[in-house]
């Protein structure tokens, strides 16, 4: 069930048109939080993309949004 979350947050950020780029995205921090939450390494990718969002960065912003937050969906690091 996971894991199908996790791709249909995948899909709905690859449902933007192509040239549309939340503020953010290109950042390599970003980029490594992502990569980090879809190996479903979320110690280490919840804190920092709770902290790149708590520094505007948008696209952590709407990252957070999508994430599901039933627990036993998500783990202890929720």
């Amino acid at each position: 069930m996971r894991v199908l979350m996790m791709i249909g947050a995948l899909c709905a950020l690859l449902a933007l048109p192509a040239r549309a780029e939340i503020a953010g995205q290109a950042d390599p921090a970003s980029q490594a939080v992502l990569k980090d939450w879809l190996s479903a390494d979320e110690a280490r990718a919840l804190p920092a993309l709770a902290d790149l969002a708590a520094a505007d960065n948008r696209a952590a912003q709407v990252l957070l949004g999508v994430i599901d937050v039933t627990p036993q969906y998500q783990g202890r690091w929720l």
